[in-house]
């Protein structure tokens, strides 16, 4: 299983040595939220986790929100760094591509960081505003491959018939950690309902028609 991927915004760090200190925090960061939630995340945390001062890492993050921010964002641009792999294989079909996704995410559960990190999130989520809104556009960037494979997939899908079909592809997703991610008391059945999620999924994007999902969403003004 691998670790849960951090590929940071390096826009603020033009230099290779930039760049390396940016990972570090960033790295540490995931760290100490993992380890110790959220209550327990603030710059002093990991500025001792990486070794570095706290005015090196308030030089890139300047706040406990900014940093946060930077963390969420470079570990949701680490899976879509994996996704835009998958989808950039000419040697596979829509069907194919759709099937790794999923078999990567739901793998993922396996690993005590991807069980832990998601989580402490949605707790967070429940609670901040802020938090909330950055989880929500995390989900939305995760979604847009999905809802491009549906549209080829099944092409009679309207674009809100996609959106909601790829959202509940991605809650179902979702729902499995708390009973086969890592430490869960069905964990050893992760290579079953990652099976059983592969097909079952692949199955209700073929076969479900826009009547199946129901009237469409009124367009926001």
């Amino acid at each position: 299983m691998r670790t849960l991927r951090i590929n940071p915004d390096s826009k603020g760090a033009a230099s290779p040595k930039g760049r390396q200190t940016l990972l570090k925090i960033l790295n540490a960061a995931r760290d100490v939220f993992i380890e110790q939630g959220y209550g327990q995340f603030n710059i002093k945390r990991v500025s001792e986790r990486c070794g570095l001062a706290r005015g090196n890492i308030t030089y890139y993050f300047p706040s406990r929100d900014a940093l946060l921010q930077a963390l969420l964002r470079a570990v949701i641009s680490g899976y879509t760094w994996d996704f835009d792999h998958i989808m950039a294989d000419e040697g596979t079909t829509p069907e194919e591509k759709f099937v790794a996704i999923v078999r990567l995410i739901v793998e993922d559960l396996g690993t005590r960081e991807t069980s832990v990190f998601f989580p402490e999130l949605w707790a967070l989520a429940s609670r901040s505003d802020y938090a909330a809104a950055e989880m929500d556009s995390l989900y939305a960037d995760a979604r847009r491959y999905l809802v491009d494979l549906i549209a080829e997939i099944n092409p009679s899908l309207g674009p809100d018939a996609r959106q909601a079909v790829a959202l509940f592809v991605s809650a179902s997703l979702e729902g499995q950690t708390p009973f086969v991610g890592y430490g869960r008391s069905h964990g050893r059945r992760l290579p079953q309902i990652t099976n059983i999620a592969a097909n079952a999924l692949l199955e209700t994007v073929r076969s479900i028609g826009g009547g199946d999902v129901g009237r469409q969403l009124a367009a926001r003004v």
